[in-house]
């Protein structure tokens, strides 16, 4: 999933116009919003903000890594979750700026999988 080659410009808007309302306004690629998706995406896009990816801020943008999640979820792709959620987990602990998310899977003194 981190092959940025796999996830091309052309098809990231082929994938963009099929998940948005059709409208009479053209989509902006650079600033995509929930706004913009069929209703069952947006729950989609929910879903994979708030619970997967765990996004703390800067949620009325959909981002190049919510359309890919997206995209799995949606085409039925088999991802390693636990290691997707264990990169996410080292990725914010190492970025000071950044809280740690999915606070419930970890508990004081444990040593995880992600430790």
């Amino acid at each position: 999933m981190d092959d940025s080659n796999t996830f091309t410009t052309s098809y990231k808007i082929e994938f963009v116009k099929s998940v948005s309302k059709v409208g009479y306004e053209p989509l902006n690629y650079a600033n995509f919003s929930p706004l913009q998706l069929k209703c069952t995406h947006r729950m989609l896009n929910w879903v994979v903000v708030k619970i997967i990816l765990c996004k703390q801020s800067n949620f009325g943008r959909i981002d190049d890594l919510n359309l890919r999640v997206m995209l799995l979820i949606k085409n039925k792709v088999k991802v390693n979750w636990p290691l997707f959620l264990c990169g996410r987990m080292v990725t914010y602990k190492n970025d000071q700026r950044k809280g740690l998310p999915y606070p419930s899977f970890v508990s004081k003194g444990s040593s995880g999988v992600c430790g």
